[in-house]
């Protein structure tokens, strides 16, 4: 839709990637104002039971590649003048399960980069946002939907149950949800946490994605607004979902 899309491919585990990123960016006269984090790597296995390979695999993922390309690109927002930084994360940056113990380990001290980022970033007009999105469709999914079939002797669709049992929706969620969340977090002004397996945030969501499907063809989008914070959040809400279109009110 007219937009030009450029690519850098490079190593999340070498140290240099966000030097290497931010000066591809300055190279091409791109200005950096969001920042979206979603490199991580997932696996399970009791705590006696893991290997060299897999520890050394997800802590270098999910915590040292994401601070490495922080390290560099925060700066580059600050010199910018601001602009937002989304992680994500996962529900299992909150809650620790059985055999995931490692991963969620991953994922708390994914949290705490954030949650420190934030009080750092607090007067730089830098956002920063988490994401905690519990099963996806997608290969991770799937791989835990054969683990269960492996595990409990169950069919596919048996273990399919089991695990989107284990979000509160009792689904398994659509990656354009992510996105969702992702664009909101990007356009909202203000730090925040994002958990999609809270039914609130999630209707939130999906109310933003519904403004934007329904007025993409439109010029213009008219809000009637008669005070209050109701009317006050719809035209938040509008802002965040059609940031480009004109906005009039009543």
């Amino acid at each position: 839709k007219g937009w030009d899309c450029y690519y850098y491919v490079g190593d999340i585990l070498e140290d240099s990637i966000g030097y290497w990123l931010s000066d591809f960016i300055r190279s091409r006269d791109l200005i950096l104002k969001h920042v979206v984090l979603n490199a991580g790597e997932m696996d399970s296995a009791p705590i006696g039971e893991m290997s060299q390979d897999m520890i050394h695999k997800m802590i270098d993922v999910n915590i040292k590649g994401n601070i490495f390309l922080l390290n560099h690109l925060v700066p580059e927002l600050k010199k910018n003048g601001g602009g937002s930084v989304t992680i994500i994360n996962s529900i299992s940056g909150l809650r620790a399960s059985k055999n995931n113990a490692l991963y969620s380990a991953s994922k708390f001290a994914l949290k705490a980069v954030a949650d420190s980022l934030r009080e750092e970033c607090a007067r730089d007009n830098i956002s920063v946002s988490s994401i905690y999105p519990g099963y996806t469709e997608g290969e991770r999914t799937e791989s835990s939907i054969k683990k269960v079939m492996q595990y409990k002797g169950l069919d596919y669709q048996e273990a399919r149950n089991i695990i989107a049992n284990r979000n509160s929706q009792k689904r398994i969620l659509d990656p354009r949800e992510i996105a969702d969340a992702v664009l909101y977090s990007m356009l909202g002004e203000a730090s925040s946490d994002i958990y999609l397996e809270g039914e609130t945030d999630y209707r939130i969501i999906k109310l933003v994605s519904w403004i934007r499907d329904n007025t993409e063809n439109s010029k213009k989008l008219l809000i009637p607004i008669s005070g209050g914070s109701d009317s006050a959040l719809v035209f938040k809400l509008c802002s965040i979902a059609c940031p480009h279109k004109v906005i009039g009110t009543f």
